[in-house]
């Protein structure tokens, strides 16, 4: 009787400390986690439901009055790795390496060109023109079409050019990746110079670049003077992909007579 009575003692005890009514199971707290939130629990969602150790049950039900020392053991070690998994450090990394899902045009339609973010205060706060998308990491590229300077000019046979600044907006801090193709074609974008240019570009966490016409930026700007280049004149798009966005950015290309 006394053995029944510290089982059921246990049972309460570890409802209360998991936070279940009596008779509920994982799968209905689960079920209340993601209507409330709107995400599913767990680890994909970034929260880490913490193990609570009861020690009185671990030492009647499990190991008995002498392991008690051993249950306390165990229930920190429980603690230390379930906090190493939910650290900021561990869930800092997140892959920008998406796969591409740039759309596909049709022959003979018109580029379909990105329009500029009227929202964002682009000459008076940051100094630039006008950047093009919803951000946070802008081409500044006001008129949506790139003058492709030829191929010679950049040291190669194939991939003409032209400048492009990067922006990024302080309310993002994270790194950016870029990378594009040809929706027209079967062309990459690339980047920067060389007779075969880099497939992508990276904004690190902590680039300052250019400040342009003298103008102090809020803290936390960031710009990134590039190339991109191009085989040729087309429609094409950039894929920008940060820790919690991806965007397509539709623009132009044509040819500047030498």
């Amino acid at each position: 009787m006394e053995r029944e009575s510290r089982q059921e003692s246990c049972e309460k005890e570890q409802r209360h400390s998991n936070n279940l009514l009596p008779g509920a199971n994982r799968a209905s707290v689960d079920r209340i986690t993601t209507r409330s939130s709107g995400r599913p629990p767990g680890p994909a969602s970034g929260n880490v439901t913490r193990p609570r150790v009861v020690a009185g049950c671990i030492t009647d039900a499990v190991l008995g009055r002498r392991g008690a020392a051993a249950a306390l053991a165990v229930a920190g070690a429980a603690v230390l790795v379930t906090a190493t998994v939910a650290s900021p450090a561990s869930r800092s990394h997140v892959s920008l390496h998406r796969p591409l899902h740039l759309p596909r045009l049709a022959p003979g339609a018109p580029c379909p060109v990105s329009h500029v973010d009227s929202s964002v205060s682009f000459a008076s706060r940051f100094g630039t023109g006008a950047g093009l998308g919803a951000g946070p990491a802008f081409p500044i590229l006001p008129t949506g079409v790139l003058q492709l300077a030829p191929a010679a000019n950049f040291n190669s046979k194939s991939w003409a050019g032209q400048k492009v600044l990067w922006l990024v907006l302080p309310s993002y801090r994270g790194p950016v990746l870029i990378r594009g193709g040809r929706l027209d074609g079967n062309s990459l974008v690339r980047f920067q110079t060389g007779n075969l240019p880099p497939a992508q570009l990276t904004i690190p966490v902590y680039t300052r670049g250019v400040q342009p016409g003298g103008l102090t930026p809020p803290t936390g700007t960031r710009y990134l003077p590039s190339y991109t280049r191009l085989r040729g004149p087309g429609c094409y798009a950039y894929q920008i992909d940060g820790t919690t966005f991806s965007r397509v950015i539709v623009f132009s290309a044509v040819s500047v007579q030498p």
